[in-house]
């Protein structure tokens, strides 16, 4: 039980914490982005 009221803490490329915030923002990003990218690749193809 003490072992858990640790937060974990994760380092992106050892550099800056990575905090569940960071890291929904980060695939948010990502995810809008590809969808992007694939909604030009579509229309492209059509």
């Amino acid at each position: 039980m003490v072992r858990a009221n640790n937060p974990v803490v994760m380092m992106g490329w050892k550099i800056f914490p990575l905090s569940l915030d960071t890291f929904t923002g980060i695939m948010k990003t990502a995810y809008s982005f590809f969808t992007l990218v694939r909604n030009v690749q579509v229309r492209d193809v059509n």
